[in-house]
């Protein structure tokens, strides 16, 4: 019967009473409880296994995977190669640790999840 925190902050109306026309929000803390919520990483960690490439070879391919997935469309050409060096930049920030392409791609799919496009659908 309780809301979950995430919606109510996105002006989930409360679920016991009709509600003709829905108030609409946009505040700092929308954006930085994407980024820092628990509950947005393991689903970000769900969809990273989805679209995940086998190789570091593969990630042009798994950028458009993702891109899809979540934004229906595949990214520009100027998104793709923003989106491979922020990888790149994950990649080797992990250095040598064996799960460094997992938690990559992870940041990589919570990034698309945080975005405008993503949380407001028009």
């Amino acid at each position: 019967s309780r809301l979950i925190p995430l919606l109510q902050m996105f002006d989930a109306p409360e679920a016991i009473q009709s509600i003709g026309g829905r108030q609409t929000t946009t505040v700092a803390t929308q954006a930085l409880a994407m980024m820092n919520s628990p509950f947005v990483r393991l689903r970000a960690e769900k969809f990273a296994q989805r679209v995940r490439p086998k190789t570091a070879e593969e990630l042009p391919k798994a950028v458009d995977d993702a891109y899809r997935v979540a934004l229906a469309r595949v990214p520009s050409s100027a998104e793709r190669e923003r989106m491979l060096g922020y990888l790149s930049q994950q990649l080797e920030a992990q250095g040598k640790n064996p799960r460094a392409l997992d938690l990559a791609m992870t940041d990589f799919c919570q990034v698309l999840l945080c975005l405008n496009e993503f949380v407001y659908v028009e």
